[in-house]
């Protein structure tokens, strides 16, 4: 091919025919189909690691390349994510198997770092006891890791309660809101108040 493409250049340059143009063009389509092949090559690459390392797998929900979704297909070039709103992600497998990725569904179990808020004006150690109260008595919530109870911070308006809680994999979501709702009844059960932002303004009047 490139023998029938040198000598019909060099006839049309035979024969007076301006080939320069041609050369350009040909050189920049060379250039471009180099550089489309060099990344089909790199997907491709990308592609055998990913199938034969398996950082994943169809249906695990995984975090990469700036994506978050449900792995729904390991193509050879690329692998195609569904996000929880139901988006079509296409991902390069180069991008996938050179950069970080965060995969959700590899083990069996998973642990929520939540942080509670209780105002100050609150008796902090009856609050940590309502947490932990709603966590023993949340099925979703293993006990083993036990979970974990603590005053981590102290805010602006309040202090910051870091909970650790552990739960399957697949009930991990359902056991957050559930959590986090049942912790708010239970603050209003006991008088405990969550802390919110105010602006005090105090204004000197002269007569």
């Amino acid at each position: 091919m490139t023998l029938k493409v040198l000598l019909v250049l060099t006839v049309a340059a035979t024969v007076g025919i301006e080939i320069t143009t041609f050369a350009a063009i040909l050189g920049a389509a060379s250039l471009a189909v180099g550089l489309a092949f060099q990344g089909s090559l790199a997907n491709f690459a990308g592609g055998i690691l990913i199938l034969v390392l398996k950082p994943f797998k169809v249906g695990d929900f995984i975090e990469a390349s700036g994506f978050s979704g449900t792995v729904r297909e390991i193509q050879v070039f690329h692998t195609i994510l569904r996000t929880p709103d139901n988006q079509k992600v296409i991902i390069p497998n180069a991008d996938l198997s050179n950069s970080s990725a965060i995969n959700y569904s590899a083990y069996d179990t998973r642990r929520a770092n939540l942080q509670i808020g209780v105002s100050f004006n609150s008796d902090i150690k009856r609050a940590k006891e309502v947490i932990r109260k709603v966590a023993d008595d949340n099925p979703l919530v293993l006990q083993d890791p036990e979970p974990v109870v603590v005053v981590g911070a102290h805010g602006d308006h309040g202090y910051i309660v870091y909970t650790r809680l552990w739960a399957k994999n697949g009930d991990y979501w359902t056991m957050r809101f559930s959590f986090l709702e049942d912790v708010v009844e239970a603050f209003n059960e006991a008088g405990i108040e969550i802390p919110y932002q105010q602006l005090d303004v105090h204004v000197n009047s002269k007569n």
